[in-house]
Parts: structure tokens; C-alpha cells; sequence
């Protein structure tokens, strides 16, 4: 009777998971999802196959920011993820009869451990979308200190640019580079040496 209990009160939870919605609003969505479902199953293959070669990626769910948990119930079906395991439960508690206490031990030991890999499963893709937005809020909480308003602020290179009026114009190509034994610039020397190595062929 303990294992039946739980059984009723985990499957009551996915009926109805925390969320902004009330019980009502809640079974409304459902029943939408359902009839939506439905419709889709109604089309022709053909264009069902076409309609998801051509639009598949908006076919994917959308979670809301305070209602990913009843969105996830609704799009997985958890109203209805435990009625099969309630159904073995219920034959193994029930093998001979009412007049007896004769369980079938091993198929509600099955039962049991379906029920506990389903809802593992539940936990771990609501875990994973609450971290995801733990991550949001913490980086909207704390945005990240601009580059600029460092200490002494960000020395920007202008290599590359063109040299202004007044200023001298450093070629890269030309330019000396301190304690080079050659005097030259190591893409100088880089070149030569490449040209060298060719023609020495």
C-alpha cells in the first residue's frame, strides 16, 4: 500500500507541476496541446513530409522563463508518463484476488524501477534548463566591466592604419627591429630566405 502511495503522489506531482498556471489554465493548455496533435496526425504523410523538410526548425518548443517546468509537462506528456506503471502496480498487487494479500513482488519491483528511471529522467532535463537559466541571470546581474574602464584603460594598437598628418609613417617592411643582429624585419628576413631557398633549386 506504501508503494501505491508514492506511486499516486509522484503522479500527481506531474499532473500538476509548479508554474503560473492554475489547475484550470493548466488542463486547458493540455487539452490544446492534445487537439493540436492531433491535427497534425490527420495530414496526409506527404505533406506532413514536406511541411517538416520545409519548416522544421519552428516546430521546436518554446520554454518560458517562469513556466519552463509546465511547458516541459505538457510538450513530454507527464500527465500520462506514469499510467502504464499505475497499471502494473496494480495487477501485481492484485494477483488473486482482493481476499488476499498475494503481490506479485517481481512485477511491482519492475513497476518501481520504471517509475524511478522516468522520473530520474524528468529531474535531470528540469535541472538542466534551470541551470541554463541561472547562467542568464547571473550574467544579466553581473554584466562584465567594460574594457575601457579599466585601470589606466585599454592601449588600442593602430597598426595597420594609415599614418595621420605630423606623424611618421612606420613601413613594416622597412621597419629595423631592435637587437636584430641583420638589422632587418623578421618578415624581411623571412621572405629572403624563402626567395633564397627557391632559387638555390
Amino acid at each position: 500500500q506504501a508503494l501505491r502511495k508514492e506511486f499516486t503522489r509522484l503522479d500527481d506531482f506531474l499532473k500538476n507541476p509548479p508554474g503560473p498556471l492554475d489547475a484550470y489554465d493548466f488542463n486547458m493548455l493540455i487539452q490544446r496541446k492534445k487537439r493540436e496533435n492531433e491535427k497534425k496526425n490527420e495530414e496526409k504523410p506527404s505533406m506532413a513530409s514536406e511541411h517538416h523538410h520545409h519548416h522544421g526548425g519552428h516546430d521546436q518548443e518554446l520554454l518560458g522563463f517562469d513556466s519552463f517546468i509546465q511547458d516541459l509537462a505538457v510538450s513530454d506528456n507527464w500527465a500520462g508518463l506514469l499510467s502504464s506503471d499505475l497499471k502494473n502496480l496494480k495487477h501485481a498487487l492484485n494477483v488473486t484476488g482482493k481476499a488476499t494479500n498475494s503481490v506479485d513482488q517481481f512485477k511491482a519491483h519492475d513497476a518501481a524501477e520504471s517509475v524511478v528511471a522516468k522520473i530520474n529522467i524528468v529531474l535531470q532535463k528540469t535541472k538542466v534548463q534551470l541551470e541554463e537559466y541561472d547562467s542568464f541571470v547571473e550574467a544579466m546581474g553581473a554584466p562584465e566591466v567594460g574594457i575601457m574602464s579599466t585601470s589606466g584603460g585599454a592601449q588600442l594598437s593602430g597598426r595597420g592604419l594609415r599614418a595621420r598628418h605630423g606623424e611618421e609613417d612606420d613601413d613594416l617592411l622597412e621597419a629595423n627591429v631592435e637587437g636584430d643582429e641583420n638589422g632587418g624585419n623578421p618578415i624581411m628576413r623571412f621572405i629572403q630566405d624563402v626567395t633564397q631557398r627557391l632559387t638555390s633549386r
